[in-house]
C-alpha cells in the first residue's frame, strides 16, 4: 500500500488574496504530509481540528515535486533513487527498483552533501538505515496515488485562488505529471 495524506494549514484567506506578482514571486504552502508505505508512516498528518498555534510546517508542493520527479527517475530506468526530506536534518527517502515493476522504499539518514539535490540518482554515501526499510510497493500504485493526490493538491489550489496554479511552482508540478505520462 501507498497512500499520501496531506493537509493545508497555511493561511486560507492570504492565499485567496494573494497578488499575481506575489505569485509569480514564489509561494510556500506549507501544511501537514504524510506517507503509509504498507504499515509504516513517514511524515506527520492531522485530520481533526487544529489547536491554537497548531501548525503543519511541511512545504506540500516540494513534497509533490519531490516524487513527481522520483518517480520520473524511477521510470528513466533508474534502480536507485533518494528523496531528501528538506525540513529534516539528513534523512532521506531511499527508493530502490526491483523486479516485476516493484519498488523498495527505505528511510536513510545521510549527510547532505553540499551541492547535493532534493533529488539524487547515485547512492548516497555512508548511509545508514533509520526508521524502517524495505517496504515493498508496486511502481504503479505509488504512481498512481502520487498524480491523484498531486491533480488533487492543485484542484483544491485552484478552489482558493485560480491565480495559484497559474504561478510558476504549479507549473512546474503540471509538467512533471505531463513528463510521466508520456
Amino acid at each position: 500500500m501507498f497512500k499520501i495524506n496531506y493537509r493545508i494549514t497555511s493561511d486560507l484567506e492570504e492565499l485567496k488574496h494573494l497578488s499575481e506578482q506575489k505569485i509569480r514571486e514564489g509561494v510556500s504552502i506549507e501544511g501537514f504530509f504524510e506517507l503509509e508505505i504498507n504499515d509504516k508512516k513517514y511524515g506527520y498528518y492531522k485530520s481533526g481540528p487544529l489547536q491554537i498555534g497548531e501548525e503543519g510546517l511541511d512545504l506540500i508542493t516540494e513534497w509533490f515535486e519531490g516524487l513527481l520527479t522520483v518517480l520520473i527517475a524511477l521510470k528513466k530506468s533508474n534502480s536507485y533513487v533518494a528523496l531528501s526530506d528538506i525540513d529534516s536534518y539528513n534523512t532521506w527517502l531511499e527508493f530502490k527498483s526491483l523486479q516485476d515493476g516493484m519498488v523498495s522504499i527505505s528511510v536513510i539518514m545521510a549527510e547532505k552533501e553540499s551541492g547535493s539535490g532534493q533529488v539524487e540518482t547515485e547512492p548516497l554515501k555512508n548511509a545508514i538505515y533509520s526508521d524502517w526499510a524495505n517496504e515493498v510497493i508496486s511502481y504503479d500504485e505509488m504512481l498512481r496515488e502520487v498524480i491523484n493526490k498531486a491533480n488533487e493538491y492543485c484542484s483544491h489550489l485552484n478552489e482558493i485562488n485560480e491565480k495559484l496554479v497559474k504561478g510558476n511552482r504549479f507549473i512546474q508540478l503540471k509538467n512533471l505529471e505531463l513528463s510521466l505520462e508520456m
